[in-house]
């Protein structure tokens, strides 16, 4: 949006400048006519010098500034479009732990939110707006544990509201709990290799675990204390 309005006003600068150069142009010639031209051909100088500066007005209006003016309509609907999506599924965001309790409303909490997302998506695609922020820094932390057989391999984490991060290691069937400052503080071995993590709850989670030696997959829930990943139910699927 600033760099279409820099370059809107920029272009329009140019024009009305060149523009004002024309018609001084213009006015410099009718100035150093000859002084012995007769009435009508002085009269016909003004005319021709009229009708030009019409042209030049005429030119300004159709130009290339009435397309800059829509490009940047265009540009502020999307924007606010896009606050309008973000202002939705933060509100919703927001209202999901509320209702954790009441699971139906919950449950409607969650299907809103997915398919804001899925519309937030379509929108950016759409508008090509996929790219719509800048990584400023990164950090990499290391969850491989001494007693790890395998190196790890991360397919799944979440975030839970506490500040506690989970992470599903594929390789060695394990979840790991991190803490604010991303080091492992726990970890649960699981049945078979953990493939995602949801949260349920604020404090319990479901992991979907599966393993040819396991028939069938299964969902297994942990329950999340503050240094402490303690199994809870789980059942079986008949699918993958």
């Amino acid at each position: 949006m600033e760099s279409l309005m820099v370059s809107y006003i920029d272009l329009e600068t140019d024009m009305v400048e060149g523009m004002r150069l024309n018609i001084a142009s213009l006015l410099l010639q009718c100035e150093n006519g000859n002084v012995d031209e007769t009435h009508e051909h002085v009269q016909y100088t003004v005319n021709d010098m009229g009708e030009k500066i019409m042209s030049l007005l005429a030119d300004l209006e159709n130009s290339t500034l009435t397309e800059k003016k829509e490009e940047l309509k265009l540009k502020q609907a999307v924007r606010n479009s896009c606050i309008r999506l973000h202002d939705e599924l933060f509100h919703l965001h927001v209202s999901i732990p509320k209702e954790q309790d009441r699971l139906e409303l919950s449950f409607i909490a969650s299907k809103k939110s997915q398919e804001k997302i899925q519309q937030s998506e379509t929108y950016l695609e759409e508008h090509d707006l996929k790219h719509v922020f800048n990584v400023n820094g990164k950090s990499k932390y290391f969850v491989q544990m001494p007693i790890d057989s395998h190196l790890c391999s991360i397919t799944a984490i979440c975030v839970l509201p506490e500040g506690q991060v989970l992470v599903a290691d594929f390789s060695n069937k394990k979840v790991k709990q991190l803490d604010k400052q991303y080091q492992v503080v726990s970890h649960l071995g699981v049945t078979g290799y953990p493939n995602d993590i949801c949260q349920i709850t604020s404090s319990v989670v479901a992991v979907t675990v599966e393993d040819v030696s396991i028939n069938p997959p299964e969902v297994q829930f942990i329950t999340v204390n503050t240094s402490q990943l303690v199994p809870a139910e789980k059942f079986n699927l008949q699918h993958k």
